[in-house]
């Protein structure tokens, strides 16, 4: 493998979180390989995923999931992903692409948890949905800590890059909302693991896909761009107010914290910690857009009454 093209794609990945310092890439591990998904002809490309570990001049490391697809020849359709072009010992002379941008790549993970094929990595199922096989693969772009790739209408597929070995905590809320029924987030299919030396790695997990789904935050940007754009008009009357959706989202949001706390074990902080984090954030907000200023009082007013409930409950 070519370790300066390996270095040049991971350090102008959106997903890297090293941007502006100095690294070096120190091992490079191929962990295992998802085959292809079956065609008429034959099968689709096998993957190759490869754990890369990053390491820091000032003596930190981080380690990266890569998963690779190679082709004898240049591929033009994914000239955008492409990795390198180096001598693979099993291989010979490949070149080395992304695999998240090859739709053939890709269907075979989503086969892969139908499949379940032997080897160190597992595809784990949740009972309770047929997956459509036939879906076709998407990568979604502007992402930054993650990869995500939707499969038609059906599910998605988040891959996580920066590896940490144990439970992720992704996996564990939704496996736990999920069995619980809760209609506030997409239903956990599915997720991806290997185990290791290092221990247990969890390196994807499988979602339902949700079309009508909304982000609150861009509830609340829509809600503001409305107001601004009549500002001669109160917010009520041009569309703006979040009261309501806000209010909605609290009760979502109430509602999946309690089903959390019958399956995790919780406990309490003192309000005024919480209350003092808060108003910290004011501060630098302000110092950033200085206009908030003139809203600081009622803020302060807020988390002082969240100061006075003594203890919170997490």
């Amino acid at each position: 493998m070519n370790l300066d093209s390996l270095k040049a794609f991971v350090g102008a990945a959106r997903w890297f979180g090293g941007k502006g310092r100095d690294f070096e890439i120190g091992e490079v591990r191929r962990l295992a390989e998802v085959p292809g998904a079956p065609r008429p002809d034959d099968q689709g490309p096998t993957t190759y995923l490869h754990l890369v570990e990053v390491r820091y001049d000032e003596g930190d490391s981080e380690l990266y999931q890569v998963p690779l697809v190679f082709y004898p020849d240049p591929e033009a359709r994914l000239e955008h992903a492409f990795v390198g072009w180096w001598e693979e010992p099993e291989l010979g002379w490949v070149h080395a692409y992304d695999a998240l941008h090859d739709k053939e790549a890709m269907a075979g993970w989503l086969h892969a948890f139908d499949t379940k094929p032997e080897g160190d990595l597992r595809f784990e199922r949740i009972p309770g949905h047929d997956l459509d096989l036939e879906a076709p693969a998407a990568l979604f772009s502007g992402e930054q800590s993650n990869s995500s790739v939707r499969y038609g209408e059906d599910s998605i597929l988040k891959v996580f890059r920066k590896i940490t070995p144990g439970t992720n905590p992704d996996i564990a809320i939704h496996e736990v909302l999920t069995e619980a029924g809760s209609e506030h987030v997409a239903r956990l299919y599915g997720w991806i693991e290997a185990a290791t030396d290092d221990g247990l790695l969890h390196l994807a997990m499988l979602q339902q896909f949700l079309r009508t789904a909304t982000d609150g935050w861009e509830l609340a940007l829509t809600s503001v761009r409305n107001l601004f754009a009549e500002a001669d008009l109160h917010a009520d009357e041009v569309g703006g107010d979040f009261a309501g959706e806000a209010a909605r989202l609290g009760v979502a949001m109430a509602e999946v914290h309690a089903t959390l706390a019958e399956s995790f074990e919780t406990g309490t902080i003192p309000a005024a910690e919480v209350a003092e984090a808060m108003k910290a954030r004011l501060d630098a907000a302000v110092r950033v857009v200085p206009e908030l200023g003139s809203f600081q009082a009622q803020l302060r007013g807020a988390y002082d009454a969240l100061a006075a409930l003594e203890e919170l409950e997490v």
